[in-house]
């Protein structure tokens, strides 16, 4: 029953250039956390300098070459206590996949370290 609803609703709103793009990314985003094609499931770790800091994150994109970056890759920083992050291309050498689960390592992120090594 709500099916058509939901598709007149999308139809209304891509008609709205700024609207369909502020709701399509938030959408994207939404889904990447609960829809059924999880986008955020590839933790990282990412060396960010030469004294031992590290961030953990999530690759979004591995192949670059459309546009020109060969070498690099995207990854997305969740912030702790938020559903706010940071995308960021980094060169795919200062990259490394975690042995966790992505729900594990979500949980650690969020949460600041507390939580997700149980």
């Amino acid at each position: 029953m709500t099916d058509p609803i939901k598709h007149w609703l999308n139809n209304q709103i891509n008609r709205i250039p700024l609207l369909n793009t502020l709701y399509s990314s938030i959408k994207d985003f939404t889904e990447a956390f609960v829809g059924d094609a999880k986008k955020f499931n590839v933790p990282v770790l990412v060396k960010v300098n030469e004294i031992g800091v590290s961030k953990i994150g999530f690759l979004t994109q591995s192949d670059l070459s459309k546009i020109k970056l060969t070498d690099e890759v995207v990854v997305y920083f969740p912030y702790s206590y938020s559903f706010a992050g940071q995308v960021v291309v980094v060169k795919s050498s200062l990259v490394t996949k975690l042995d966790m689960s992505a729900t594990d390592a979500m949980k650690l992120v969020v949460s600041g370290g507390v939580s997700g090594l149980e």
